[in-house]
């Protein structure tokens, strides 16, 4: 994951078949490809609007979420959140 805006969803460090028996192949594309990259789209189109915010990193926009415009707070909460803990998780 790239510092900053635009957020980009890097391959995954090993293989999808990599955490098998435990986690199948399928579930990790499903996971990595599609459900992480509907936060990372949804993140961006968030900040395209924003471009105060797009020299934030993650972290930085998690712990200010309560400085952010009302009309931002709970998007980006949920976006935001999302990227971090399916990256997190994933590297």
């Amino acid at each position: 994951m790239n510092s900053c805006y635009p957020f980009t969803n890097t391959p995954l460090p090993y293989g999808y078949d990599a955490l098998e028996p435990f986690i199948d192949q399928k579930t990790m594309h499903l996971h990595h490809d599609r459900h992480l990259q509907a936060y990372v789209d949804s993140l961006n189109a968030l900040l395209e609007k924003a471009p105060r915010l797009q020299g934030c990193s993650l972290p930085v926009l998690l712990r200010s979420l309560c400085r952010l415009p009302q009309s931002l707070q709970t998007p980006v909460r949920h976006s935001a959140g999302g990227v971090y803990c399916c990256s997190s998780s994933a590297a």
